[in-house]
């Protein structure tokens, strides 16, 4: 019989904490004991049913999510996951590498996806990246952690392509950035799109962050002023 989960969570408060969904028992196996080994407290379950209880009380910084799973409809876990508003990064892992499920993946809110099979090491740097962009101080009002835009007391769960977007600007504050530019980094999967689109996604984060936050640079593009 498989264990309901894999291995508790360390009392070390400055252990970043991970959830791993995966069926495979020495897959799991072998990414729990490498995080654990990295240095992160690893909490994790093998089917969905297990995954559900375990996120409905506990919080984590950041999820790895096998999306496909006996009984389940390909992405389902993400897709239920973001229908229970739990907006914890995640990192997808799948043996699909088609456009098609990536695009997917990114519209359910997947923060990064890697194609089975694949480094243990590599799995880490995705990590590692994702963990570095949250918690990030916008202004003296505005913050941002967890795929969550905390403005005063106030919390907005941002969509996936909101993040995807904030998390660029977020990178590249005080630079100009071209539309295209942003583009084809924030819908890199997604073909067809215009500066409509963009414009749309951008009035709605200077509506939470204040007008001045992305000032259009005429004939240039946009600046994230933090």
């Amino acid at each position: 019989m498989r264990p309901f989960y894999s291995n508790a969570l360390t009392q070390d408060t400055m252990t970043r904490q991970l959830f791993l969904l995966e069926d495979d028992v020495l897959l799991h196996s072998l990414i729990k004991d490498f995080l654990q080994q990295a240095g992160y407290g690893v909490l994790g379950a093998y089917d969905m049913p297990s995954a559900l209880e375990i996120l409905s009380r506990t919080s984590f910084d950041l999820m790895v999510l096998d999306v496909q799973l006996p009984a389940s409809a390909n992405f389902e876990a993400l897709e239920v996951l973001r229908e229970l508003k739990i907006q914890t990064p995640a990192v997808v892992i799948s043996v699909l590498g088609d456009i098609a499920s990536l695009r997917k993946a990114f519209s359910m809110g997947a923060s990064d996806y890697l194609k089975k099979p694949f480094d243990l090491e590599e799995l880490q740097v995705r990590i590692e990246r994702l963990l570095v962009a949250q918690q990030i101080p916008i202004n003296a009002h505005a913050h941002y952690e967890n795929g969550v835009l905390c403005v005063g007391s106030e919390r907005f769960f941002l969509t996936s392509r909101e993040r995807q977007l904030l998390e660029f600007f977020l990178q590249h504050p005080g630079q100009v950035l071209s539309s295209a530019q942003i583009i084809a980094n924030v819908w890199a999967y997604e073909s067809g799109l215009d500066d409509s689109t963009l414009r749309t996604y951008i009035k709605h984060l200077r509506k939470l962050l204040g007008r001045q936050s992305i000032q259009n640079i005429k004939g240039l593009g946009y600046c994230f002023c933090p």
